[in-house]
Order: C-alpha cells, then structure tokens, then sequence
C-alpha cells in the first residue's frame, strides 16, 4: 500500500519523469513531466528518442534486462527542442509484460527543488513557532481560568477570613509566579489599608506593622484611583513601604472593589526590573473581582457567625441548679467550621420538685439553627413546667417544631425528688450514658422516639435507677460521630471513654471530650455535654 502511494506520488510529481514502456521501447504511457520535456506528447513513440544517441543501445539492453526489482544506470536525457541533454539517474523495474521507467530530477532541477524545499522548510518552521505560541497562549490561558476558579472556589468553602486571604493571596502570587504578594484591607476607619496576608515576606517582617495611608505610595494611590497600576521600575516613584523599597524593584497592584467600592489592595512584587505587564493584568484584575466577591461573601458569613455564636452562647444557662445530693457539669466548645451549629444544654426544677435535664440539637448550621434553639429551649422550659413526662413535653415541643418546620433532636430526663431513679424520652437523640458507682458504663435504653419535626407519640418513657455515686451524660453528635465510623462503633468508644472514670463530674466532661477528640485535633461538629451526679452520700428521702 505504501509502495502504491510512492509510486502513485511519482507519477504525479512535477520533477520526477516516469513512463510505461513495452519490451521495446514504446511508450505506452508518460506522466506529464515527461511529456514536458519532450516537449508533447509520448504515446507510441519511443522511448529511447529522449536518450542521446551513443547511449541508446545500452538503454535498449536495460530495458531488455529489466527485472522485477528497481535497476538504476546514469543516461543523458534531453527535450526534443535544444535544450543541452542533462545526466539523470534512470530506474527500471518489469511489472508484467510492461516496463516501469523513471528518471530523476537533473543536477539543476535538484537545486531547484533543494531551494523550493528550503522555503518550504522556512515556512515550517514558521508555521511552528506559530503553533508553539498558540499552545503557550493557550497554556497560560488555561492557568488564568484554572486559578481563576480556584480563587471562586475558595470563597465557597466558608473559609474564615483570614485563611480566605491566605488562600486567594498564594493562588494569585503562584499564577503569576510573583517572589512576593501582599493583601492590603481598608480599615474599618477608612483611612488606611492594612496587610492581611503575605507571601514571600521575610521573617523580620510583621504583617501587622504594615500600613499604608489612602492616597500615599503604590497602594494607597491604586486604592483612591480604584485602578490598576503596572510599576517597571519602583525606585522611580513614591513607596511608603521601607520594605517595599529595598525588596522589590517593580511591582502591580490592583483594587479590590465590591460594589462600587473599594474594599482593599492586592499587589505582588519583583526583584527584577521590569517584570510585569498588560499579561498579568489580564489574570490579576479578573482575580481581583473574584477575590473582592469572596471577601464580601466571607465577611457576611463570618458576621452571621459572630451574631450566631453571641445568640448561643446567651441561651445556654450561664449557671447550672443547685441540688443537693446532686452534682451538675457541662460543657459547650464550638467546632472547628465557619458556622455556628444549633446545640443546646438545659437544666431547670420544676414544681413537681423533680429536676429536668435536657440536650438537644437543632439541624443545620449558622443563624438560622442558632434561632430556632433558642425557640425550642424557651418552649420547652415553657412545656415541662405545665408538668407531665418527659415524652408529654417532647410531645408538645413538636407542635412548636412543626410550626418553625425544622427538625431537632432532643434528649429529656427528670431525676426524680428523691433521687432514687430518672426518667427520661428521647427525640431522635443519642441515647444517654449511664457510669455507675462500680466503675460499669452502658447506654440507657427505652423512651426512644424519632426526631422533632416527624415524633412519633406512642412511646413510653424510659426509665432507670440512680443509685449515689451514679453519673449520666448527655451530649450531641459532635461528641462521637466520625466520618465513615459505624454510630455503634462510636458509641462503644464513648462507653469505653467513660468506663472506670473516677473523676469529678466537672473533670468527666473535660475528659470525655479529650478521649473523644478526633486524631487530626479539633472537633468538626459542634459539642455539647451536660453530665450529673448523685452525690454518694445522698440518701432517698
């Protein structure tokens, strides 16, 4: 097939003379080069015409000798007009009863074509510098958009605002391979910009010293301008930073604008002169707007989360009954996220003289979860005071959850006034952890409903013995659950956790909470944990 194509090419070409001869020289076909040269057409003459005359007997042997393999032999090959007869190297090969004939270019016609192929290797080359620069256009476009919606990325990861500086900074630092960045915010004055987040700034550096005046040097003059700004060379302009001055010798910066206004800087920096351009601008202003967008998203979040964690933390009891013959404890420590979550501790006497003891967990994260516990904490103070069991209260507690229709899990317990025994009724909740005197752990069973929002009020309370020296613990998820961990599996490791604890119950909440702690340190997950204890000497009444 590929001979074919040769051969096919051959014929063809406009250098290479070929013909198909019988086995005595007449032509039974010519490509049109050959008729060119001999100045028209071929068919029924001979071949040897185009051969000078010295040389034809010696074609007419060749030709008579011609194998089925390519021969070659010189012969001295002229046009029919006077033009002067030129050496050619003449191939012969049979291919049946015919005789295949080629001859190649003459010296000339090679350095002919040696030159059309020296401009056609030109133009190759040409058209591959072409390529190579489309593919790095394209490469650096790639970079543009993949830091781009990195930097997007980032701002929906509810990061805190100070690792969402850090992140966008270095991803912008990196896509424009810059030695130094800097993250520059107006103050909350609006007078001044001040660094958030570096890159490359050196050890004797603290961020927190820089400071710039709106309207003074680089950044404070982009800043007033809202313009981006291309430095070549910093030693011929106004920088306010000392550092500044002697690290870098050209720069770009560019605003940070949310909605009309400018909210803060970024510029990156160079040892070298000259070293930024229109190119990184093309990455740093679309930067710019994603990062602003980001910061306005994290800020929000990160208000909702301050208003969130202050409404938490003001419904929780700041101090806890005073029983006798019972010891309370709890603890509260907010996760490791940007959102605050809806977890919740209570304890309340109430007019039967039995205490109640309450956990509960509203789903969901940040303000909204933080409202509705303090719905559901109010109602069910509300509720357990007009008396009944603990499964009577969660029973009226889920109208007012089906109202707000937002589900919550809750655990309810009443010790009873002598001290002898609790009951309790669980909305969904995790079962409540029972340490005896002996040193024993299990898990209470019994009054077990499903969540607020979907309760089902058929089930009876549950109840068990509190003998002196007995310790329960209430707590949320955030406690025990882990990621791709079976819930059984986690609450073995908490009944292990606690079993043979013989602290006080201030220290077994403390303890419970650092045995429970995931490898990696702090809890993702809200915790929440309320824990008591029957003193040992307290008696039944």
């Amino acid at each position: 097939m590929i001979r074919e194509q040769i051969e096919g090419y051959t014929w063809e070409s406009m250098a290479m003379l070929a013909a198909v001869v019988a086995p005595d020289g007449t032509v039974l076909d010519a490509n049109p080069a050959l008729e060119r040269l001999a100045g028209g057409p071929l068919v029924g003459t001979g071949f040897d015409t185009l051969i000078q005359a010295p040389q034809r007997d010696a074609f007419a042997r060749r030709l008579a000798a011609a194998g089925h393999e390519w021969t070659g032999v010189n012969f001295a090959l002229a046009s029919g007009g006077a033009e002067i007869a030129a050496d050619r190297r003449v191939w012969l090969r049979r291919a049946g009863d015919a005789i295949l004939v080629v001859a190649e270019p003459a010296v000339g016609e090679q350095e002919h074509l040696v030159t059309k192929v020296l401009e056609l290797n030109d133009e190759l080359v040409a058209a591959h510098r072409e390529l190579v620069q489309q593919r790095e256009e394209l490469r650096r476009a790639s970079h543009r958009i993949h830091s781009l919606e990195a930097i997007t990325a980032a701002g929906l990861l509810d990061l805190r605002l100070d690792e969402l500086f850090e992140q966008v900074l270095g991803i912008i630092a990196e896509a424009v391979g810059s030695e130094r960045a800097v993250l520059l915010m107006v103050d909350d004055e609006g007078e001044s910009l001040v660094a958030r987040a570096a890159v490359g700034l050196a050890p004797h550096v603290e961020l927190g010293g820089i400071r710039v005046p709106l309207g003074v040097g680089v950044a404070g003059s982009i800043a007033v301008a809202a313009e981006p700004r291309v430095i070549p060379d910093l030693s011929k302009v106004d920088v306010h930073s000392a550092y500044l001055r002697e690290s870098s010798r050209s720069m770009a910066g560019v605003p940070l604008t949310l909605d009309g206004e400018v909210i803060g800087v970024l510029h990156v920096s160079s040892g070298e002169l000259d070293r930024f351009g229109e190119e990184d601008l093309r990455l740093l202003v679309p930067a710019a707007e994603r990062a602003a967008l980001a910061i306005g998203r994290a800020r929000v979040v990160e208000r909702e989360r301050r208003i969130a964690e202050t409404l938490q933390r003001s419904l929780l009891p700041d101090v806890l009954p005073s029983i006798d013959g019972l010891q309370l404890a709890a603890r509260f420590e907010p996760g490791a996220g940007v959102e605050v979550g809806g977890d919740w501790y209570d304890a309340l006497p109430l007019p039967s003289g039995d205490l109640a003891v309450v956990i509960g967990d509203v789903a969901g994260k940040g303000l909204r979860a933080a409202t509705l516990m303090g719905e559901l904490r109010s109602g069910l103070r509300a509720y357990a005071i007009e008396g009944g069991g603990p499964m009577e209260t969660l029973i009226r507690l889920n109208r007012l959850a089906q109202r707000s229709f937002h589900m919550a899990t809750a655990v309810l317990m009443h010790v009873a006034s002598d001290l002898g025994s609790v009951t309790f009724a669980s909305a969904g909740h995790l079962p409540p952890l029972l340490l005896a005197a002996n040193g024993s752990a299990r898990l209470l069973q019994g009054g077990a409903s499903t969540p607020l929002l979907a309760l089902r009020e058929d089930i009876e309370d549950g109840t068990a013995p509190l003998a002196p020296g007995d310790r329960i613990v209430l707590y949320t998820d955030g406690l025990v659950e882990r990621r791709r961990e079976p819930i059984d599996e986690s609450l073995e490791r908490l009944r292990s956790a606690g079993q043979g604890f013989d602290g006080t119950v201030e220290a077994l909440c403390d303890h419970l909470i650092e045995a429970m702690r995931p490898p990696a340190g702090a809890a993702k997950d809200d915790i929440a944990v309320i824990a008591l204890e029957r003193s040992a000497g307290a008696a039944a009444e």
